[in-house]
């Protein structure tokens, strides 16, 4: 239902269930699930640890070119925010059918 509703998803500074939910949508990014933005609320670099993680998966071929633009960053909340006005400018639709 998440999925469905939602224009786009914020990744905001949490614990092991934000991380769940952020590897799910992710996941569901890279499968064609949905095609909304994903925003990385890296605030005070809160996830620069995950992110270096990415960068690391990618470098060693565990993550593909295109899928490190399966999310975008933004340090501050004012990025975040143009992300969210951006798609919902622009949202997309999903590209599966409900079963």
């Amino acid at each position: 239902m998440m999925a469905d509703k939602a224009d786009a998803f914020v990744i905001m500074p949490g614990g092991f269930g934000t991380l769940e939910e952020a590897f799910e949508v992710i996941t569901w990014k890279y499968l064609a699930v949905h095609d909304k933005k994903i925003i990385i609320a890296n605030i005070d670099g809160y996830w620069d640890p995950l992110i270096a993680l990415f960068e690391h998966m990618h470098k060693y071929q565990f993550v593909r070119d295109e899928h490190m633009e399966t999310y975008v960053e933004a340090r501050t909340i004012q990025d975040v925010m143009k992300h969210l006005i951006d798609a919902e400018k622009s949202p997309v639709q999903p590209h599966y059918e409900k079963i």
